[in-house]
């Protein structure tokens, strides 16, 4: 018996570089994402975002003016964004499609009334392995509310509430 648990954690120790080899991707290219919402840069925006959004909008073109709009409706009303991030990504689960996670992004914004802080999720999608990731924003939706449109996502996912 006590010869089981040595060779149970060296028979797995192959699955853990591989796991933060695909965090650390997920994690990496939720950024590129971040920082391309933060810099207005629609066109690396688009390739981030989970196609079925892109297509449910209407194309990229039209995902990218939507967006515009809703910021400078923000800006009209005194909103600013000073800054968006990620953290680590968590619930990494293997699907038939492929490779979901769970990403927390945190924002920051001025407005009229002071500044806030909001922390909301994003569920990653990798159909490749984890090489490359696609994100779809869940803040404000439990998970039943995301599968309805997105009956793919993962029912092993948790999605914390926004803050």
């Amino acid at each position: 018996m006590k010869y089981i648990l040595p060779f149970v954690l060296f028979a797995c120790l192959p699955f853990f570089p591989f796991a933060q080899a695909v965090s650390d991707s997920a994690h990496a290219q939720a950024a590129r994402m971040a920082e391309a919402f933060s810099n207005e840069n629609y066109t690396v925006l688009g390739q981030y975002t989970y196609p079925k959004i892109v297509k449910m909008m209407g194309g990229k073109d039209k995902m990218s003016a939507v967006i515009k709009a809703q910021r400078a409706q923000m800006q009209n009303n005194g909103v600013t964004i000073t800054g968006v991030s990620v953290g680590t990504p968590t619930s990494i689960v293997k699907t038939n499609s492929g490779l979901q996670c769970v990403v927390p992004e945190y924002l920051d914004l001025k407005a009229p009334s002071g500044v806030i802080h909001s922390t909301t999720y994003l569920i990653g999608f990798s159909m490749d392995g984890g090489h490359h990731w696609t994100f779809l924003d869940a803040s404000n939706k439990d998970l039943a509310t995301i599968r309805k449109p997105f009956p793919e996502v993962s029912t092993q996912l948790t999605i914390p509430p926004s803050q």
